[in-house]
């Protein structure tokens, strides 16, 4: 069975959907952090209008057979390089009941395939699902060509993949506004 879900760019009509989808997200990583619910205050939300409004961001949905799959944030940060001229993927949530379907993983690849250039993916240690699904879709999309930080300062803490796409290639333009 092939899988193609359609991920496509998020409309401005859609931020509220998509702030819902961020709660979840959060309250998933609380899970994976140990909490559990109302045990501790979940991690403030971050304002997501950037991710329409900013040159460089882009929010993606993810559909499955027709039916809300997930949600894609694409910035242009880096969480390992001060001057930084590509591509991070900051989320990407796939809803419970498409997981394990190989929905994320065309997701991250039709994401990288569209724009060219430098990459950072990344889950933080405490994510342990998102660590094990990020090193294993880099590893396919690149065969083997990447490199894997550890990283841990007051902001993070966790690995971060980065890479180039297409994969052996060192393309360094700047993606900025190629994301409208």
């Amino acid at each position: 069975m092939t899988i193609q879900p359609p991920i496509t760019r998020a409309a401005p009509e859609t931020q509220p959907l998509i702030e819902r989808l961020y709660q979840l997200f959060l309250s998933e990583l609380a899970s994976l952090r140990g909490h559990t619910p109302g045990q501790a205050a979940p991690p403030a939300m971050p304002a997501l209008q950037c991710y329409w409004q900013d040159v460089g961001y882009a929010p993606f949905l993810l559909v499955n057979a027709g039916q809300l799959a997930g949600f894609a944030l694409v910035s242009p940060h880096s969480r390992i390089h001060a001057t930084y001229n590509g591509c991070a993927c900051e989320v990407l949530f796939v809803l419970r009941p498409h997981r394990r379907r190989g929905i994320g993983q065309f997701a991250a690849q039709a994401l990288f395939g569209s724009y060219p250039g430098f990459w950072e993916v990344s889950a933080e240690a405490t994510n342990t699902p998102g660590s094990t699904f990020w090193r294993a879709t880099v590893d396919r999309y690149t065969n083997g060509r990447y490199h894997e930080t550890w990283l841990q300062n007051t902001i993070w803490r966790g690995p971060v993949q980065s890479f180039t796409s297409p994969p052996g290639t060192a393309n360094n333009k700047r993606l900025r506004g190629q994301f409208s």
